[in-house]
């Protein structure tokens, strides 16, 4: 059974939207357009890396008598983001890596992380922003430099080369009233920190229809869907409370036959911090 928040048509309901936004944006001045550009920002990260691990679970190499894999490399991030127009707002992200030469069984063990030299295009979204909404539609990160939080269950991991990212539509509700952040997303495409994650040969990742999940593995299965949603409330001092649920839809984490299925994953915290105390 596939569940989704979009139930037909995913794509074309996602282009649809973004293209319905344009058209209502450009109903507007084009000098409002013009200053929106102007206040586009560009940042960009450059860092090296280097890694060092023991292959004593792999052949000819023991626990007494392990084989060292070393590799090491520049990786670097470039990202630009318009400025708002009534609103909206349209975000690039792009990654990429370069290895220092690693040797061939350094390449095979490091084939699910660092042996991906290439360039990917990770976010590349339509995002519109108001008082009480946040919403993107295309490919994009799901942390929390956009939710505020780590997204429960679903997420991506940043302490990696290629930071994971998502294809799809997802929103933020802020009630700020009742001091309540509400967040659903709905993807159907994800990419890892290689292209070997999905199911690909070496080099910078692809986004398909493959995802990892926690405890089954480095590398990415066949899915339909992805549905992800949390509700954080934070109005009493001190407090915190999060409730999440995350579906994955048609999931094929076997061969056999009859290994496609859904997988549910719920989540609940409560925290309390106390107050400062001073003598």
């Amino acid at each position: 059974m596939k569940t989704s928040v979009l139930t037909m048509g995913k794509r074309e309901f996602a282009f649809s939207l973004a293209a319905l936004m344009a058209m209502t944006s450009s109903a507007y001045a084009s000098d409002s357009l013009e200053q929106a550009l102007q206040a586009s920002t560009m940042s960009a990260t450059v860092f090296s890396y280097y890694d060092m691990d023991k292959t004593e679970y792999f052949p000819p190499a023991s626990s007494t008598n392990p084989n060292r894999q070393h590799i090491g490399g520049i990786g670097a991030e470039l990202r630009f983001l318009t400025g708002s127009y009534y609103g909206f707002r349209l975000g690039l992200t792009t990654q990429g890596l370069v290895n220092f030469a690693p040797s061939n069984a350094a390449k095979d063990f490091y084939a699910y992380d660092w042996n991906s030299e290439g360039v990917a295009l990770s976010e590349t979204y339509l995002g519109y922003e108001h008082d009480y909404i946040d919403l993107k539609i295309g490919r994009q990160y799901h942390n929390s430099k956009y939710t505020g939080l780590v997204p429960p269950l679903v997420a991506t991991n940043t302490d990696v080369g290629y930071k994971e990212a998502f294809e799809g539509v997802s929103a933020r509700i802020k009630l700020d009233s009742i001091d309540t952040v509400i967040g659903v997303a709905d993807f159907w495409k994800f990419a890892g920190r290689s292209n070997a994650v999905t199911g690909g040969d070496d080099g910078a990742p692809r986004f398909k229809d493959r995802v990892i999940i926690g405890g089954l593995g480095p590398y990415g299965f066949k899915f339909d869907n992805i549905f992800n949603s949390f509700v954080t409330y934070s109005g009493l001092s001190g407090v915190s409370l999060t409730a999440a649920y995350a579906n994955v839809s048609g999931l094929e984490y076997d061969d056999a036959a009859n290994s496609k299925g859904d997988i549910n994953f719920y989540f609940a915290h409560a925290g309390y911090k106390t107050p400062a105390l001073y003598v």
